[in-house]
């Protein structure tokens, strides 16, 4: 029976729900949350799919604390997620966390589980993410710390939630502070993070992962990471996709095996050299990536619009 509380976040995707719920199917967690938003107003085929994810979840076959937490509206993304991570850390202290197009490998559970006891009270661990972008990396332990706290498979404590907040004026402030430029020392980094809170403020996205992230960075606290990828974005770039995005950001399941009997690191700092790579190869060539989508979507449009040929 596994221990550590698992958390399982859904919406209206059964194709990718039935794949990734599997994968707790078989890890039998003593304690399961669902966190599920509710569907879109007049939206029959948005009902017709939450009714079928509500199905796949409720096959629980095992010895099992079920908690649920269904909204019977639409919040959207964010609201969803942090009143659902609020409601789940108001009734435990450490959580593993899957959102319904994360596939785990079942290594990860066990990595997060191990990690979460092991860092229970050290404050400088936030995060432990199953998400590992630059695998070909040497490294003497079985993981590394990053500034990153990916979140396509990911485990925390109470203590890392509580710090969450969305106040704008608070990230505003931190973005003149010294600890932000610790953070990030390049340029184009600072250029990145603070472009994005731009986006964010306009309502051009909505994340509470930038939220998240930034906060963490705020109190100094970095995020472990697997030497190997452990979890799949199956909403990236194949035959489950809701959206297609730049290719590069499609990871599979490593191949490798991480033991379980984990070699922990000496000493707790942050990798700048890998996680440089990943700034550049991930978030940097990303955002690249969709200001060219969309300026495309404008030509197409003005070509369309005024049958113009360029």
């Amino acid at each position: 029976m596994f221990k550590t509380p698992v958390v399982f976040i859904c919406y209206n995707r059964p194709l990718v729900t039935k794949k990734t719920f599997s994968q707790i199917r078989k890890l039998k967690p003593k304690k399961l949350f669902l966190i599920m938003d509710g569907p879109k107003m007049k939206n029959n085929s948005d009902l017709i799919n939450c009714q079928k994810v509500k199905k796949i979840i409720s096959q629980i076959n095992w010895d099992c604390d079920v908690y649920k937490n269904f909204s019977k509206i639409n919040l959207g993304l964010k609201k969803r997620v942090v009143s659902g991570l609020n409601w789940v850390f108001s009734k435990v202290d450490r959580a593993i966390i899957l959102e319904d197009d994360c596939y785990a490998g079942q290594n990860f559970f066990y990595f997060c589980e191990t990690l979460l006891n092991y860092y229970k009270s050290n404050k400088k661990v936030s995060v432990i993410t199953g998400n590992n972008f630059e695998e070909n990396i040497i490294n003497s332990s079985s993981y590394y710390f990053s500034k990153y706290s990916h979140i396509w498979g990911w485990a925390t404590w109470k203590r890392t939630w509580k710090l969450y907040s969305d106040n704008n004026v608070s990230i505003s402030r931190f973005f003149k502070s010294e600890a932000f430029k610790k953070f990030c020392p390049i340029d184009d980094e600072k250029k990145y993070w603070i472009k994005m809170f731009e986006q964010i403020k306009k309502g051009y996205q909505e994340s509470w992962a930038y939220y998240f992230l930034l906060n963490i960075w705020k109190h100094n606290g970095l995020t472990v990471t697997p030497n190997y990828n452990l979890v799949e974005n199956l909403g990236i770039n194949n035959e489950l996709s809701t959206h297609k995005i730049d290719k590069h950001l499609r990871i599979s399941l490593t191949k490798k095996k991480l033991k379980k009997q984990l070699i922990h690191p000496k000493n707790i700092f942050i990798n700048s050299d890998i996680d440089k790579l990943v700034f550049y190869k991930i978030y940097y060539k990303n955002l690249h990536f969709r200001l060219k989508s969309k300026l495309k979507k404008i030509i197409n449009w003005f070509k369309l619009e005024y049958n113009f040929v360029l």
